[in-house]
C-alpha cells in the first residue's frame, strides 16, 4: 500500500458525477496527487505534479492577494455558483481574457473549449467589458482577445482601435493564424496597432499536428510566421505539450525561441476540458505538468537549473515563468531556420519603468553618458534626505557589491536570467500581484534600485560591461522624467524573452482552492469576471 503524505485539504470535482466533494492534496512516491473523495463514486485521484520537491519550493511563492476595487457579485453563496468574481476570491484579475466570438476555422481534437451557444460580440459590449475591467482595478495594462478564432470577427480592427481609445498599452491575439495568413489587410491592422499575434505553434513534426490539431499543419505554420515577420507583425509562440505525443520537442521548440526574434514562448500543458475531454484522449497518459517541461526547458544552453519559479500573482501550481535579458547582439538580428527555408521572428516582453528621483537622475545620466555602459566609483545614496527614505541599495542583503549571482559575470553567454539580475527577493516582489513585472511605478522602482546599486559597484564587480549596455541602452530609449508603462514595454522587450508555463486545470485536476487565487479571468459580457479554469469545466 502506497503511503500517503497529505498536504492541505481543498474541494474538488468528482469527475464521474461532476459534484463538489471534499479533496486533498496528497504525496505519494515522489509525485503530488489530487485525492478526491466522493460518497456515491469513492476515491478518485488525478496528477498535479510529478515533482514532490518542485511542489515544496513552490510554495515558498506564496504572496498575498490583492483583492479588485470592485465586485460583479456581492454576496458569496458556494463554490463555483457566486462566480462572477464574489467576495471569497482572494486575486484581482492581472490578466483578463475577453472571449469576442464563439466561431473557429478549425476543429483541432485538443481544444479545451466547446461552447454550447455561438456568440458574436458587439463593440458596444466590447467597450463596457474594458471600463467594467478598469474600475475594478487599479491598473489595465494588457488584454488577451480570444475565442473560437478572434480574427475571425468582422469588427476586429474596430476592437483593437477601441482598446488604443480606452488606454491599455497591449493587446494579444491567440490566433491559430491562418485568416492573418490569407489578409494581408488584417496583417496591417495589427502591425498598425502594435496587437501581438500569440500564435498556435506545437512544434515540428507532421506527427504533432496530426494528433492535436487533426492534420499537418507545419507547412502552413512556417508561412504564417514568414508572412507576420514579412509585415512587421510582432509575435509570440504558444505550444500546447502532451505526453507522448510531442514532450520529445520541447527543447527543440526552446532552442528555435532563443535563437529566433519570438516576442515570447508560453507553453501550455494539454487539459482535458471542452473538446479535448470528448475526443478519445486519455488523460493519465497525456498529462504533462510544469517540472516535466521545466527539465525539458533546462537542456537549452541558455537556461540553468533554478531559473524558473511560480508566478507570485496566482496559485503556485498553476503558472512558472522565467525572463532573460539579452547581453549584447542587437535583437533584430536574431535569425533561425525553422526548415531550409526558414522563417523569422520577432519579440516583446515587458520591463518597466518609473520616475527617477533627484540623486537617481544622476547617476542615470553618468551611467547613459559612459561608454562602457557603467559608472567607476559611482555612488548612489538612497539614504539622502532627497531620497525620502529609499534604503541604500549597495547596503541592502539582495545586493552585494563583488561577486555577483551566477550568470552575471560572463560575457560568453548571450542571455542572462532576470533572476540573477534582481536577486530572488526582489524578482518575486514584482511579481506580487501582477503576471507582467515592471509596468507599475512602484515594481520597476525595485528594478531601478538594484540596477543603481549594481552600477555603483560595476568597477569592483564581476558584473558583465554587456549586461550593462543592454541595460543603458533600454535607459536611453525612455524618458525618465515621465513614466509611461506603455514606453517601457515597448522599449524593455526589445532586450528580452521570457518563457511561460501555464498548467490549466480541468473536471480531473481541479482544486476550489486554486480557484480562488486564480489571477487570469475571462470577461464576460454580462458583466462577470470568471476565473478561466472555473468556466472551462463548469460554464462552456
Amino acid at each position: 500500500m502506497k503511503t500517503e503524505k497529505v498536504h492541505s485539504k481543498t474541494r474538488a470535482v468528482c469527475p464521474s458525477c461532476r459534484e463538489i466533494v471534499n479533496a486533498s492534496i496528497v504525496e505519494m512516491e515522489g509525485k503530488i496527487y489530487i485525492k478526491k473523495n466522493c460518497v456515491v463514486h469513492g476515491v478518485s485521484y488525478a496528477l498535479t505534479c510529478s515533482d514532490a520537491d518542485w511542489y515544496q519550493e513552490s510554495t515558498n511563492y506564496v504572496k498575498p492577494g490583492q483583492s479588485p476595487l470592485g465586485l460583479s457579485i456581492k454576496e458569496y453563496k458556494n463554490c463555483p455558483d457566486s462566480c462572477g468574481l464574489c467576495p471569497e476570491h482572494q486575486q484581482h484579475t492581472c490578466l483578463p481574457v475577453i472571449e469576442i466570438l464563439s466561431g473557429c476555422d478549425m476543429d483541432c481534437p485538443i481544444c479545451l473549449k466547446d461552447f454550447d451557444k455561438s456568440f458574436q460580440m458587439t463593440k458596444d459590449e466590447f467597450r463596457d467589458i474594458l471600463r467594467r475591467l478598469k474600475a475594478y482595478e487599479k491598473d489595465l495594462s494588457v488584454i488577451n482577445l480570444s475565442g473560437g478564432e478572434p480574427t475571425l470577427h468582422p469588427e476586429l480592427e474596430e476592437f483593437l482601435k477601441i482598446a488604443a481609445q480606452e488606454n491599455i498599452n497591449q493587446v494579444t491575439v491567440s490566433t491559430n493564424g491562418v485568416q492573418l495568413l490569407k489578409h494581408k489587410r488584417l496583417r496591417q491592422v495589427f502591425r498598425e496597432t502594435g496587437s501581438i499575434a500569440s500564435l498556435q505553434f506545437d512544434g515540428f513534426q507532421p506527427r504533432t499536428y496530426e494528433l492535436l490539431r487533426g492534420e499537418n499543419l507545419l507547412d502552413q505554420k512556417k508561412e504564417i510566421m514568414a508572412a507576420l515577420e514579412e509585415d512587421g507583425v510582432k509575435y509570440s509562440l504558444v505550444a500546447t505539450v502532451a505526453k507522448n505525443i510531442n514532450d520529445h520537442e520541447i527543447t527543440d521548440i526552446v532552442d528555435f525561441f532563443f535563437s529566433s526574434k519570438a516576442l515570447s514562448l508560453m507553453f501550455q500543458p494539454a487539459t482535458f476540458t471542452g473538446r479535448a475531454a470528448s475526443n478519445d484522449f486519455d488523460p493519465d497518459t497525456l498529462r504533462i505538468t510544469i517540472p516535466d517541461l521545466v527539465k525539458e526547458i533546462e537542456k537549452n544552453e541558455n537556461v540553468k537549473k533554478g531559473d524558473f519559479n511560480p508566478i507570485p500573482c496566482s496559485h503556485y501550481s498553476c503558472f512558472a515563468v522565467s525572463y532573460y535579458l539579452m547581453s549584447k547582439g542587437d535583437p533584430a538580428d536574431s535569425r533561425k531556420e525553422l526548415a531550409p527555408d526558414g522563417v523569422r521572428f520577432s519579440m516583446q516582453t515587458p520591463l518597466g519603468s518609473a520616475t527617477p528621483s533627484p540623486n537617481m537622475a544622476t547617476g542615470v545620466d553618468a551611467f547613459l553618458m559612459h561608454p562602457e555602459g557603467n559608472v567607476p566609483s559611482m555612488q548612489v545614496n538612497f539614504n539622502s534626505p532627497e531620497q525620502r527614505g529609499h534604503r541604500n541599495v549597495v547596503d541592502s542583503p539582495d545586493f552585494q557589491a563583488g561577486p555577483v549571482a551566477p550568470g552575471l559575470s560572463s560575457d560568453d553567454g548571450k542571455y542572462v536570467n532576470m533572476k540573477d539580475l534582481l536577486g530572488r527577493e526582489n524578482f518575486i516582489n514584482i511579481h506580487t500581484n501582477r503576471t507582467y513585472p515592471g509596468l507599475d511605478e512602484e515594481g520597476f522602482s525595485i528594478i531601478q534600485e538594484r540596477i543603481f546599486g549594481l552600477w555603483s559597484a560595476s568597477d569592483s564587480s564581476d558584473v558583465s560591461k554587456n549586461v550593462l549596455k543592454r541595460i543603458r541602452g533600454i535607459f536611453n530609449q525612455l524618458n525618465l522624467d515621465c513614466f509611461s508603462s506603455k514606453d517601457v514595454f515597448e522599449q524593455g522587450s526589445k532586450s528580452m524573452k521570457s518563457i511561460f508555463i501555464h498548467q490549466f486545470m480541468d473536471i480531473h485536476t481541479l482544486d476550489i482552492a486554486r480557484l480562488k487565487k486564480c489571477c487570469n479571468h475571462y470577461a464576460l459580457a454580462d458583466g462577470r469576471i470568471i476565473p478561466i479554469c472555473a468556466q472551462n469545466v463548469f460554464f462552456q
